[in-house]
């Protein structure tokens, strides 16, 4: 079978897993991603939105900080 276009590539996400110590707020990514949109946080498996109005946290380079 024939197709027009590029063919379907496929990758895995880069994922990082940060240990709590109940005073820590700021942790460095092992990438820069492009905004805090780009990407999913998730403590405890609670959802964290990134927002410009109430941010529950930032990103600068590679660092999240949480509020």
């Amino acid at each position: 079978m024939s197709f027009i276009g590029n063919p379907l590539v496929s990758m895995n996400y880069p994922v990082d897993y940060f240990t709590g110590t109940g005073s820590a707020t700021s942790f460095t990514l092992s990438q820069f991603p492009a905004s805090a949109s780009a990407v999913i946080v998730s403590v405890n498996g609670i959802k964290y939105v990134s927002s410009s109005i109430n941010p529950e946290y930032t990103i600068n380079g590679n660092t999240l900080s949480f509020f």
